[in-house]
C-alpha cells in the first residue's frame, strides 16, 4: 500500500473528508446523487502538504463513479496539456477548461494552477 493511501487511513484525513462531506449535504456535488458511495475529491493537490491540511475550497464531495470519471478526465487533460508548445494551444485548451467548469464547481484560481502547473 502506498504511502498516501496510509495517509488516508489517518484520523485527520477522515475527519476532514467528514466535514467536506457534511458541507456538501452527503450528495454528489456533480450528479446530486445521495445514495451511492461518497468519496472526498482533491481538485487540486498543494505540494508537501498532507491530505488532511488541504484547504476546503479544493474538496468536493463526489460518488465514486463521477470521483472516477473525475480522474480520467484529468489524466487526459494533462496528457494534453503537456502537449501544448504554443500560445495558440494554449489559449485553446484554456477555452476547453472553462466550459468543463460546469462538471463542478471548479473556481477560477484552481483552473489557473492547474494550467500553470501542467505548462511550466
Amino acid at each position: 500500500m502506498s504511502e498516501y493511501s496510509e495517509k488516508l487511513k489517518d484520523p485527520r484525513w477522515q475527519k476532514k473528508r467528514l466535514e467536506i462531506m457534511q458541507r456538501d449535504g452527503f450528495e454528489c456535488k456533480h450528479c446530486n446523487c445521495k445514495s451511492e458511495e461518497l468519496n472526498v475529491h482533491h481538485l487540486y493537490y498543494e505540494k508537501f502538504i498532507n491530505p488532511w491540511e488541504s484547504n476546503n475550497n479544493y474538496l468536493i464531495t463526489l460518488c465514486k463513479d463521477c470521483h472516477e470519471n473525475r480522474h480520467v478526465l484529468e489524466d487526459n487533460l494533462k496528457i494534453l496539456i503537456s502537449k501544448i508548445h504554443d500560445n495558440d494551444s494554449l489559449f485553446e485548451i484554456q477555452g476547453i477548461l472553462h466550459h468543463l467548469i460546469s462538471f463542478n464547481p471548479y473556481k477560477l484560481d484552481l483552473l489557473n494552477k492547474f494550467l500553470k502547473d501542467f505548462t511550466s
